[in-house]
């Protein structure tokens, strides 16, 4: 039998995921075999190198406890690596509290400089608990920094992004409305669409949350349409302006309109 790889003080397991830019695999170290997440750059790849220490450098910033959690790093015969904390939650749909745990951790991202640029329902992983944590760093840029290159997932991306603009804040919030609009709805908004909102075309309008789900009521529909806004200026400037709308919307709850 063949004995497993080892990078560092862990033991690989198994692969995670299908990442290209960096490989990324369970893998277990101690006398209890924790497991955790390692990412990997490949051995003399420079620009894989350079994403993880981008992704390294911004993570070592941050500690929040909807944030995945940055363990450990180094370089073990020439490859990068860095260690991440291996959240263990069932495979459930995301709730409301969850996407309040999600402007949480936006509000400590952008507290630091950071626009996390790659919100998507895969970022956000959910723990035995049922606690939302928010992950995938690799395409996470200081405000008003230009795109690092392929990443997010157009369905979820902002038109500023598709076009390849310089973001802000406004960027998160977009994504962070698409997943709202599909917790609400089950259906993605931009599903065949993406490409429009790369264009200077007007954008197609989006049927309100509340049309696509009788009984849903009209408390969210606001929300999601200025989140959702195409021209960035029309959106919210901060995560708290945007955690005081959801709450708003919360308190008046999941109803049928009267």
């Amino acid at each position: 039998m063949k004995k497993p790889e080892s990078i560092g003080p862990y033991t690989l397991l198994s692969p995670l995921g299908d990442s290209v830019r960096n490989r990324t695999w369970l893998a277990a170290s101690g006398p209890r075999q924790d497991q955790v997440v390692l990412k990997l750059a490949q051995k003399d790849n420079a620009h894989e190198r350079a994403r993880l220490l981008h992704e390294l450098t911004v993570l070592a910033a941050l500690d929040q406890e909807n944030i995945v959690r940055l363990l450990d790093s180094g370089e073990w015969e020439g490859r990068m690596w860095m260690a991440l904390t291996y959240i263990r939650g069932p495979s459930a749909p995301l709730q409301l509290a969850n996407f309040r745990q999600l402007l949480l951790a936006l509000v400590h991202v952008h507290a630091h400089g950071v626009v996390h640029a790659d919100i998507k329902p895969a970022n956000l992983l959910l723990d035995a608990q049922g606690d939302l944590h928010l992950a995938g760093f690799g395409n996470a840029r200081r405000f008003g920094a230009g795109p690092l290159g392929p990443g997010g997932m157009p369905q979820y991306m902002s038109p500023e992004q598709l076009r390849g603009e310089a973001l802000d804040v406004r960027a998160d919030f977009f994504s962070a409305g698409a997943v709202l609009f599909q917790l609400l709805t089950g259906s993605r908004p931009f599903d065949g669409k993406a490409a429009l909102r790369g264009k200077d075309d007007v954008e197609p309008g989006l049927p309100l949350p509340s049309a696509l789900v009788p009984g849903l009521g009209t408390g969210f529909d606001g929300l999601t349409s200025k989140l959702l806004a195409p021209d960035r200026r029309d959106r919210h400037d901060s995560a708290f302006a945007v955690l005081g709308d959801f709450d708003v919307a919360c308190h008046r709850g999941v109803r049928a309109a009267a």
